[in-house]
């Protein structure tokens, strides 16, 4: 299902407002933007072949790494409009994904770099 970019935001926002308070507060120190594809150099390292399976990319420097840095360089999360959109056949279902994917994205154990 193929939505328009300002649609797409629409639902991140709504998205991002479904979230209970303790996930909300951890997306407030996170950039969150929207790509429509990943790019060949995005899914370096995924072990993905195709653009359309990789739904988000979490770029974050880890704090052991980060030489002081963590406060100057906010973490990122890009979501993949088409990517997502492919999974999705409804715009509920997009939605969903997006929840889905943001907290994957923000859980713990995708933390335990630091």
């Amino acid at each position: 299902m193929e939505i328009s970019q300002t649609n797409f935001s629409s639902l991140l926002k709504e998205s991002i407002r479904e979230l209970d308070s303790s996930n909300r507060t951890n997306c407030k120190n996170i950039t969150i933007e929207i790509s429509q594809c990943p790019s060949y150099e995005e899914l370096l390292g995924t072990g993905l072949e195709h653009p359309l399976e990789l739904l988000s990319l979490h770029e974050k420097i880890p704090h052991k790494n980060s030489l002081g840095y963590e406060e100057q360089i906010p973490e990122k999360i890009i979501l993949f409009q088409k990517s997502i959109e492919n999974a999705c056949s409804s715009e509920d279902e997009i939605k969903q994904m997006i929840i889905e994917t943001l907290l994957n994205q923000i859980s713990p154990s995708n933390n335990d770099l630091s």
